[in-house]
């Protein structure tokens, strides 16, 4: 049986959380399950009811340690659609107005009636308004102010290590970790979720729970790296 991610998250908890300088990290892999996200795309022109019967069970149960076919791929925070609305958002922070997220959102309301990013949902200009001083805005003026607070709620992102050691930038927790990286935070945390297995390989512990519980220095060895 493969070790899941829950099983590595009970056999080593926080030591699975790293706290990194956000420059350093330079690329991005933009999900935290990438074996149930492969079928998923295999078997888009399926039936939902055939997909979910097939990929549920793999996110609830999704292996921890992932092999060469499987590992996804990276790619530079530079080429990422989301990366780049954000650091024209902070330069544009004077004034949101003038920023490319201001714009999409307002042109979606117009044509649609509604405007949406994630769960909040804006029908007039107003609540644009509102949703760039008092959540955006305010994420980047306490991050200025405070730096990166950990806290109950806050969504902390993932992380996988690839096969030489070199940590990724996983989903979860996008824009906290931009903003992090282009004001010059320089402690973030990042909860690993998976690793490669050839990393495993290199440090000559199996993959297997025994093999796991000894990851603790390794971990440790990354996180410097990254700080």
């Amino acid at each position: 049986m493969p070790i899941t991610q829950k099983r590595a998250r009970a056999l080593l908890g926080d030591r699975l959380i790293l706290q990194v300088d956000p420059r350093r990290l330079t690329h991005e892999i933009n999900n935290k399950k990438p074996i149930a996200k492969r079928l998923e795309n295999w078997l888009r022109p399926a039936p939902r009811a055939l997909r979910k019967a097939v990929t549920l069970p793999l996110r609830k149960n999704h292996p921890f340690i992932i092999g060469s076919g499987w590992f996804p791929d990276t790619t530079p925070f530079e080429s990422l659609g989301k990366y780049r609305k954000v650091r024209d958002l902070f330069d544009n922070r004077s004034d949101f107005r003038r920023s490319q997220w201001y714009a999409t959102l307002d042109a979606e309301l117009r044509a649609q009636g509604v405007a949406r990013h994630k769960t909040i949902v804006m029908h007039s200009d107003q609540d644009i308004i509102d949703f760039f001083d008092h959540y955006v805005g305010e994420l980047i003026r306490s991050m200025e102010r405070d730096g990166y607070i950990e806290g109950r709620g806050v969504d902390i992102g993932t992380a996988m290590i690839g096969h030489d050691g070199t940590l990724y930038k996983g989903s979860s927790g996008s824009h906290r970790f931009y903003t992090a990286r282009l004001l010059g935070t320089a402690r973030v945390p990042v909860r690993v979720s998976c690793v490669h297995r050839g990393w495993l390989d290199s440090l000559g512990l199996p993959a297997t729970a025994e093999g796991l519980e000894q990851l603790g220095e390794p971990l440790r060895e990354v996180e410097q790296r990254y700080r």
